[in-house]
């Protein structure tokens, strides 16, 4: 499932030309909440991917809203925390991503 998330890691590698891509996992529960969170609540997405409606409140000098924060998975709020270690990773996730990372490795440039 892909869903949206607030952080681009991957941002100064594409504004500078070099092609991304940000890998994240959820647990399979944190996932199905953040899903159901997102259909309940329709400007949610917007906020999260910091759309232009946000952009022109902060340009503007309105108070943004960043409450939607409360309402992302557990893991993905321990993005560039002191938590956000190798003890938050679950072993199932280490499997997953040898699989990605394995299937790109052996993928032909094209």
């Amino acid at each position: 499932m892909s869903l949206p998330v607030p952080y681009s890691d991957n941002a100064s590698f594409l504004a500078c030309g070099i092609p991304a891509v940000a890998l994240t996992m959820l647990p399979a529960q944190e996932a199905s909440l953040y899903a159901r969170e997102l259909v309940n609540n329709k400007g949610l997405e917007d906020q999260v991917m910091n759309r232009e409606a946000s952009k022109q409140k902060r340009l503007s000098g309105e108070q943004v809203d960043y409450s939607y924060k409360e309402r992302l998975p557990h893991t993905w709020r321990l993005f560039h925390t002191p938590s956000d270690n190798i003890e938050s990773l679950t072993k199932e996730s280490w499997r997953v991503m040898h699989n990605i990372l394995t299937c790109l490795a052996q993928a032909k440039a094209i």
